[in-house]
């Protein structure tokens, strides 16, 4: 189980964890926990004011940090004794904090490996106070220090982790630890490498440790706790009547990640992908609410749609090859300028004769910059909206799909369906000021086909 900042935010979140850890406490269950939401923030913030001389700072923000998992304690622990001997192991904890910050500020820099073990504490502090809570609770726990068995290369603040070394760190120290104890409370986020020096795996990490460790151990499941009940039919800040997919593919999510679905990234489940360990994402604040199960495959006889997402502010770029000029040229000319101004490329079509890309563009003044870079070239862009919507068997919809889009073309040659290239997504393209129209008569499909 791996439960996120906003899950263990503060004292009421921390006991919400505490009921569900509970509930499954009669399994061999290792629970993976983000820093407290908001502290890795303010730990980059004591790093950088330490850097820049602007030590006192440092301490008081890091005093900020101590008193947030001090109140925590105080809210939950009411045995004097229990309560002083967690306050001890936080103090110890936050006065090694300051020890690196200090060592910081002497030499004025901040290196990649610094850093790495200042954002530690995040972690090792959430840990550390949920692991006192669950034992006033009177639920036998050991804490864990998850560099010992989570094995990374030595790329501070984004590490690449090492699963052969970590399956055989967690043979030797997770794994007998775990089926003596029965529930282990480990760190999302940080591992160590070959030195045994702790390093992060950089954002979104602490889904990662889960999958990794679920890996290492064999796991049943890797359940994902976070804020949301699971992966939604649309995104419930532009469609109101959202439903949580029950079951979805690993091949799913990847398409609709790469859309810009945020719930769960792939890579960060990679590992479990590979061991074709299911994942689960569940709702911390409503743990009856099954969530949602990501398996490899779904094996249905009737097609089933899932979800579709929705990303706007898009362009359509048409670039038409000059007579005279040599297409691999051309090709290679035309995506080195669009790597190097930082599109991400979401569709191409090619020809010989003419390049057609569908752009998500970060903040650049559109028409200077193809005026500039491709002012040798013919070229047309339009603003646009693409739309992936995923299911099983979702080629039996390409047709409705294709006639949502068909009655709002009038004419416009950048409406289109992109079928094909993915058994379980179907993209479309439209006007972004057609974007609602399209989302909710592609949800009005999903809707029908999960309530069929």
């Amino acid at each position: 189980m791996k439960f996120g900042g906003s899950s263990v935010a503060d004292a009421a979140a921390m006991l919400k964890v505490f009921e569900i850890v509970n509930k499954f406490a009669d399994n061999e269950l290792v629970v993976v926990l983000s820093a407290c939401k908001g502290m890795t923030d303010k730990l980059i913030a004591c790093a950088n004011y330490a850097s820049n001389n602007n030590f006192s700072e440092s301490i008081h923000l890091a005093e900020s940090i101590e008193i947030h998992h001090f109140n925590i304690l105080n809210e939950v622990i009411n045995n004097d004794k229990l309560k002083k001997n967690a306050l001890d192991d936080v103090k110890f904890l936050t006065d090694e904090l300051k020890t690196f910050l200090e060592g910081v500020s002497l030499l004025q820099e901040l290196t990649p490996k610094s850093l790495d073990q200042i954002l530690s504490f995040g972690e090792r502090l959430s840990t550390l106070v949920f692991s006192h809570i669950c034992k006033f609770l009177r639920l036998n726990c050991k804490w864990m220090f998850a560099p010992d068995f989570i094995k990374t290369d030595s790329n501070f603040n984004s590490a690449k982790y090492n699963i052969s070394n970590t399956k055989n760190a967690a043979n030797d120290k997770l794994i007998p630890v775990l089926q003596q104890e029965k529930l282990i409370i480990t760190q999302g986020f940080i591992g160590s490498d070959d030195d045994s020096i702790v390093t992060t795996l950089g954002r979104g990490g602490s889904d990662l440790s889960a999958a990794i460790i679920g890996a290492a151990i064999n796991a049943d499941e890797i359940w994902i706790w976070t804020d949301v009940s699971g992966v939604l039919s649309a995104d419930p800040r532009k469609l109101k009547n959202t439903k949580t997919i029950r079951k979805m593919t690993f091949n799913e999510v990847r398409e609709l990640a790469f859309f810009g679905a945020k719930v769960l990234h792939p890579d960060t489940i990679k590992p479990a992908m590979e061991d074709k360990i299911p994942v689960r994402v569940l709702n911390t604040f409503e743990p009856d609410n099954k969530g949602t199960l990501i398996l490899e495959n779904i094996i249905k006889n009737d097609a089933e749609l899932h979800s579709v997402i929705s990303m706007n502010s898009c362009v359509f770029l048409s670039i038409n090859k000059p007579a005279e000029a040599d297409f691999s040229s051309f090709a290679n000319n035309t995506f080195n300028i669009l790597e190097l101004n930082n599109f991400k490329i979401l569709y191409t079509l090619i020809t010989e004769s003419n390049i057609r890309c569908v752009l998500k563009p970060e903040n650049q003044s559109l028409d200077i910059l193809f005026a500039t870079e491709f002012n040798n070239y013919n070229i047309k862009w339009n603003e646009c909206a693409v739309l992936c919507l995923s299911g099983i068997g979702i080629d039996q919809y390409k047709l409705k799909s294709q006639k949502i889009i068909t009655k709002l073309q009038n004419g416009s040659d950048y409406y289109q369906l992109i079928a094909g290239f993915s058994d379980n997504a179907i993209v479309m393209i439209c006007k972004t000021e057609d974007e609602m129209k399209v989302l909710e008569q592609i949800h009005e499909l999903i809707l029908n086909s999960i309530e069929g």
